[in-house]
């Protein structure tokens, strides 16, 4: 393993990357299911328990409407403690064909910068339900202000841990910009794996502002990292390079480069992650 920082343990990443797992399991076994109960997930993290499902219009695969995402979790042992996790594409970039990159102001902040439209829009027409309850599904970003008409809130949280891979790394980026800039007194946390750039140098500059604990993992020969080009487009901190190139077990393809499964492997998980993405020779 190779890696660029060493401001956060790769155990610590590791371990909020499989939130991200869970939310994937999920929706490859039940991809037609929106608001999943708890014991519906085949994988979901000991120690925590299921508050909140988040759906997402997607369409990039051949679905074409909402689908699930990802979930907020409340830690058990630390009831103010939560984790919001939301997976990416199930296929190798799929979504870039009809992704718009072209750049839109941040609408949350002034003088905030620039975003892809594209993850704005995804953004903002992310839904969230209560499991096990008939309320219709209303936007994730309620869940940043106290909640009205009985749709679940953090804004009583004291600590928040975000985490994502590829497309939903960028996706919890916003939202801990929007939540961080609430100013709601809790920290936040975030940690991402194959972020692509969410914005450019004056969006980072405001996530900075507001956000301390940003660890965003990337694989060297990852695209996805590298992506979207142009307009001024570059990372948020801090960067924690990983190299799968270094490591004889992981198959040398672009999907693999890019796969949940190989960050966390090289991040210290078990050899039986990788699955399809371990080399045979």
């Amino acid at each position: 393993m190779k890696l660029s920082s060493v401001t956060v343990q790769p155990s610590s990443v590791l371990n909020y990357a499989y939130f991200v797992k869970a939310a994937y399991d999920l929706f490859r076994a039940h991809p037609t299911v929106l608001n999943p109960s708890q014991n519906q997930y085949t994988s979901f993290p000991a120690g925590y328990k299921l508050v909140s499902n988040i759906q997402m219009v997607d369409f990039f695969g051949p679905i074409q409407e909402k689908v699930f995402y990802g979930f907020i979790a409340q830690s058990l042992a630390s009831p103010s403690t939560y984790v919001l996790a939301i997976r990416g594409t199930v296929t190798y970039m799929e979504w870039w064909d009809d992704f718009h990159i072209e750049p839109t102001p941040y609408p949350y902040a002034t003088k905030a910068g620039n975003v892809a439209t594209g993850f704005l829009d995804l953004y903002e027409s992310m839904t969230m339900t209560v499991p096990g309850s008939n309320e219709p599904a209303v936007a994730l970003r309620k869940s940043i202000k106290p909640s009205s008409g009985g749709s679940f809130s953090l804004a009583g949280a004291d600590s928040l841990i975000l985490t994502g891979h590829s497309l939903g790394a960028a996706l919890v980026t916003l939202y801990g910009a929007e939540f961080a800039g609430t100013k709601t007194g809790a920290s936040v946390a975030i940690y991402t794996l194959a972020s692509p750039k969410t914005g450019d140098l004056g969006f980072v500059t405001y996530f900075d502002s507001l956000i301390s604990e940003s660890y965003r993992v990337y694989n060297l020969p990852d695209v996805v990292p590298t992506l979207p080009p142009g307009f001024g487009y570059t990372q948020v901190p801090m960067g924690i390079g990983i190299d799968s190139l270094l490591n004889p077990n992981v198959k040398w393809n672009l999907g693999c480069f890019h796969a949940l499964v190989t960050y966390m492997y090289i991040l210290g998980g078990p050899l039986s992650l990788l699955g399809t993405c371990r080399s045979t020779s």
